[in-house]
């Protein structure tokens, strides 16, 4: 009886050490998709930077157009036309800068689906690795090809 409870006891350790193994296996396997999609993150940043950098521009443009208009309002002396003009040109790349930073926008609203879809193609794409090399194995007992 001793004996049993002993073979009993060794069996319930083994089977814990290798669901613990699995397990361990698995956070690794997610931990390695979760690091590749994080350096997805990473690149989203770094089309974030240049982007903040390129609206806080046109934000400041935005700010010395307003200042140019309220100094014109009361400007007597200052030729109207060509300030006009002047002006005109600078709303033109003004707002080519615009069209730009919205698409640079509805690239950037666009990437969390497309990462988030990366990545659960890619785990599913590993599993299905694994889960293909594990159904070829040869059962026990039986002989390979």
């Amino acid at each position: 009886m001793a004996r049993i409870l002993k073979d009993l006891l060794l069996a319930l350790l083994n089977a814990t050490l290798i669901l613990a193994a699995v397990c361990l296996f698995l956070f690794w396997k997610a931990s390695g998709t979760a690091r590749s999609v994080m350096e997805d993150f990473v690149g989203t940043e770094q089309i974030v930077g240049p982007l903040r950098d390129d609206l806080r521009t046109l934000n400041q443009e935005l700010e010395d157009l307003r200042a140019t208009l309220a100094r014109l309002e009361w400007d007597e002396t200052e030729d109207r036309p060509a300030a006009l003009l002047r002006l005109d040109q600078r709303l033109a790349t003004l707002d080519a800068r615009m069209e730009v930073a919205q698409t640079r926008l509805t690239t950037l609203a666009n990437m969390p689906t497309r990462m988030m879809d990366r990545a659960v193609e890619t785990g599913v794409d590993r599993f299905m690795d694994r889960a293909d090399a594990w159904r070829s194995c040869p059962q026990p007992g039986q002989s390979g090809n």
